[in-house]
């Protein structure tokens, strides 16, 4: 769910999906810098991340045939530019925890990537505009 590159050079928004027949009612962040295979061959130690919900705003959930589906998010802020993550997530209902999700892996660019007017809304805008210019240009 989440996008493998941050837009941000410090900070990286997490987005995950979690299904369970029973609520969900905490999760749990396993984060560690990825290190660079040349500086060494030993692994970081994991971070341990139990962010706090308001179950009004997160922890969205709707139904499906094979449970209910949990999402929510995490943001971490003070990261590394123009570096590697590691993470896994884990739920926990009243059976206990999860097992860690798969690995997911995520880096930060150098500096914050801006806004591209090929982007998002602004590409409609682009369009329109393409729209206007050639309607201009068969009038004349």
């Amino acid at each position: 769910m989440s996008r493998e590159v941050s837009r941000h050079s410090e900070q990286y928004t997490l987005h995950w999906r979690t299904v369970s027949l029973l609520t969900v009612s905490e999760y749990r962040i396993l984060f560690r810098p990825k290190l660079n295979a040349l500086s060494t061959t030993e692994k970081a130690e994991w971070t341990n991340i139990i962010p706090t919900m308001d179950k009004q705003i997160r922890n969205t959930w709707h139904n499906s045939f094979i449970g209910v589906h949990y999402s929510d998010n995490f943001t971490f802020f003070g990261l590394e530019p123009g570096s590697q993550y590691e993470v896994m997530v884990q739920a926990l209902n009243t059976e206990g925890w999860s097992p860690p999700s798969p690995l997911f892996q995520f880096s930060t660019p150098r500096y914050d990537l801006k806004d591209s007017i090929f982007s998002g809304s602004d590409r409609r805008c682009v369009k329109v505009l393409l729209l206007i210019v050639m309607l201009y240009i068969s009038l004349v």
